[in-house]
């Protein structure tokens, strides 16, 4: 007992000394504000520079001085849909304001890739894998004595999957999401200085529409332009990921559109593409203004919309009218909002006002729990229909989306890609008898550029149905060359399923020939 005393008294003796010894050396020891202060000297010590930056020292951290430091150059690869495209100006122009990038035709001369990526189906996200794995051979065999090299990933897989692209992919340095790219150029700056570190911003914003943006267009040469009017969406289909990716919807105000529609004209633009009631004013712009529009909802299309088009000869007679199944049963589990009988009888209204309208859509085959009857009704609705294209893809469930969450993928992957073999056969099939039914007619096309099989004797453009049409690039009976931008009178000669082939008569305006039109009329 006495022992145990002793030792317990020991311990306790020696804790008090520990005690009054650890006092005595704080009370002598640095203060607060000593530590503070060698922080600030060890950030305020110059900093070892990496080989690739000749500036003498880094102070603070501050936007790129182009009198300073050589452009970073910058490519943009662009996956999906056209609102990729337009993204892609907007994204550029705030790196452009911002001063210090440069934009480049060749990833070979980048310094700077970042992917404009899409999300909306499994094949596009798989593309966009392979390319970042292939990136990062690049980015890794890069000499320490080259600038830096930097992958981006933008858009809508950026807002799906930012946590895989910074953990599968280590070589990814930004992650900047749809409605973010605002700070697109400070994500950029900050990983440039802090190579350990990843920006990302990902945010969706219930407000943001870059009205306040014209976006600087890189291809001066293309005659067409994509002018968003809005972004995210309000319809919650159960296969679709955009309302997940792009947030709610929210529209551009009027006057920046107009604006935009203007700034385009000035650069000598003659198409342009994107939906609204707007489209009365914005075919007032310019009588050379050829204006589509994509991609409206079947389930609210308005009749004053179908007039204007009618009325107005610079508005294209095409519409993008998604159907994505004929089958009323599968359209429900989809939450379209309609059935197969009021998509057909949409169609027929159109054809009522706007007889030679030409049709596309899109369709998803083998959707959950489709059956061989749903997949009739979508032949059927093809076969009624008569489309002059049709975007058709096996489908590929959607993480985040309704369908994930309360249905089954229960459809083969041989059965899905079997139907939609089927959907494309039967729509070509219809493709190329109304493609026959021009040959013979004289057509306004507008030139968009070279042809890619033959550039160095024939162009491509674009007629009223925005069907493609192969011409020579010289003129009948004429030594003049046609240019990107210039609409020609063009015989149609033969057609195929996807495309025309025709001879050019002459240059013309769209006012002049529409005049033309009428008068023959």
């Amino acid at each position: 007992m006495l022992h145990r005393l002793l030792v317990s008294r020991f311990f306790h003796y020696r804790y008090l000394s520990s005690v009054a010894a650890w006092r005595e050396k704080l009370s002598q020891g640095p203060s607060l504000k000593s530590f503070i202060e060698q922080t600030v000297n060890q950030i305020q010590h110059e900093p070892t520079l990496p080989p690739y930056l000749t500036q003498n020292n880094i102070d603070d951290y501050e936007p790129f001085d182009p009198l300073k430091h050589p452009k970073r150059r910058v490519y943009f690869h662009v996956y999906g849909c056209q609102m990729n495209e337009n993204d892609t100006d907007i994204a550029y122009t705030f790196l452009d304001k911002h001063g210090g990038y440069e934009r480049v035709h060749n990833e070979d001369d980048a310094d700077i890739v970042l992917l404009m990526t899409c999300s909306i189906r499994e094949g596009a996200e798989q593309k966009i894998w392979k390319k970042l794995q292939s990136l990062g051979h690049k980015k890794r065999a890069r000499s320490p004595y080259a600038p830096p090299f930097q992958i981006g990933v933008l858009g809508c897989m950026a807002e799906r999957l930012k946590e895989k692209l910074i953990e599968r992919e280590k070589i990814v340095d930004v992650v900047c999401g749809p409605d973010a790219y605002r700070s697109l150029p400070n994500l950029l700056d900050q990983t440039l200085l802090m190579s350990d570190q990843k920006g990302i911003n990902t945010i969706l914003s219930l407000e943001e529409t870059y009205a306040d943006i014209t976006p600087l267009r890189f291809d001066t040469s293309n005659r067409r332009a994509f002018v968003s009017i809005m972004r995210g969406c309000n319809n919650m289909c159960t296969f679709c990921i955009v309302p997940f990716t792009r947030g709610r919807e929210r529209s551009r105000p009027m006057i920046s559109i107009l604006d935009e529609l203007r700034y385009l004209v000035d650069l000598g633009i003659k198409g342009s593409i994107r939906f609204a009631t707007l489209l009365d004013q914005a075919s007032n712009i310019s009588s050379e203004l050829r204006i589509r529009f994509t991609s409206p909802h079947p389930k609210d299309f308005p009749d004053d919309l179908l007039y204007i088009m009618h009325d107005r000869p610079n508005i294209c007679k095409s519409i993008h009218l998604p159907c994505q199944s004929g089958s009323t049963r599968m359209l429900e589990l989809m939450r379209r909002g309609y059935t197969k009988e009021s998509y057909l009888s949409l169609v027929e209204h159109i054809r009522s006002i706007i007889p030679n309208i030409a049709l596309s859509s899109d369709f998803i085959a083998g959707f959950c729990s489709e059956t061989d009857d749903d997949h009739h009704d979508t032949l059927d609705v093809i076969n009624r229909v008569r489309y002059n294209f049709i975007y058709s893809f096996p489908y590929s469930m959607r993480e985040k989306t309704k369908a994930h969450y309360h249905l089954n993928d229960d459809i083969s992957l041989d059965i899905k890609s079997r139907r939609h073999l089927e959907i494309h056969e039967l729509f070509r099939h219809h493709a190329h008898l109304i493609n026959q039914s021009y040959i013979g007619q004289i057509q306004l096309c507008l030139v968009e550029g070279p042809s890619k099989r033959s550039p160095d004797n024939e162009v491509a453009g674009r007629n009223d149905y925005n069907t493609k049409v192969i011409f020579s690039k010289q003129l009948l009976n004429s030594n003049e060359i046609l240019q990107s931008g210039d609409y020609v009178e063009v015989r149609i000669d033969s057609a195929t399923s996807q495309s025309l082939k025709g001879t050019p008569l002459k240059r013309t305006t769209l006012k002049d020939f529409n005049s033309l039109i009428n008068t023959c009329c």
